[in-house]
């Protein structure tokens, strides 16, 4: 069967939040740019971003499950700090670190991750690949 497409990469998902402020901050502090886009906000990254949506503003269609809570995924980080001094800083900026360091296997390979919560409970995984790897 001949491919109809090609896989490229990530654009964007969605959050759904009743707390935009407190996830906004939140995001803020891990390093994301934030603006207001009508009835959402777009945290954007290098190379996606995320919608986060207010919950009963939701835009359609959306999925099934639109609720606070409901994400769980891992964006790949790079820096020449070690990563103990990452979770150190983390915390300094009052997120909630779950669980530092942890090894774990990425798309990539071996990866050492920092687990977060944000302030609707959504698990966030920052995952930094040895050095020779990191490199693009």
């Amino acid at each position: 069967m001949e491919a109809l497409f090609s896989l490229q990469s990530l654009d964007h998902f969605v959050l759904t939040t009743a707390q935009p402020n407190e996830m906004v901050n939140f995001y803020s502090k891990l390093g994301f740019e934030v603006r207001k886009d009508g009835a959402r906000y777009e945290i954007l990254a290098p190379a996606f971003k995320i919608n986060l949506h207010i919950k009963g503003q939701e835009l359609e269609p959306k999925a099934a499950l639109a609720e606070p809570g409901t994400g769980d995924f891992c964006i790949e980080i790079s820096t020449d700090e070690p990563i103990q001094r990452i979770q150190e800083e983390l915390r300094t900026r009052g997120l909630n670190v779950v669980s530092a360091p942890v090894e774990r296997h990425g798309r990539k390979g071996t990866m050492t991750s920092i687990y977060l919560r944000d302030p609707d409970k959504n698990l966030v995984e920052l995952a930094l690949y040895p050095r020779s790897r990191n490199k693009r």
